[in-house]
């Protein structure tokens, strides 16, 4: 488990699994990473997924435009 910031933004993200396919799982709107948890745990041996809390969401920071804007 992690932290560092990303676009501007802190954000959460884990890993699940140890296999040798890179996956990238994304949650809904209304969920986080942790949910993730359970669903890839029997593909753990085929895949290391990454997965993180969109901004607002979990354990990552609450979104910001003026975090968002390049500078």
């Amino acid at each position: 488990m992690a932290k560092d910031i990303r676009q501007g933004h802190e954000t959460f993200w884990q890993s699940f699994g140890t296999g040798p396919r890179p996956m990238l799982a994304i949650h809904c709107t209304l969920g986080n990473s942790s949910l993730w948890g359970p669903v890839l745990e029997p593909l753990g041996a085929t895949v290391t997924a990454t997965s993180f809390d969109q901004p607002g969401h979990g354990q990552s920071a609450d979104w910001s435009a003026e975090a968002a804007e390049p500078g």
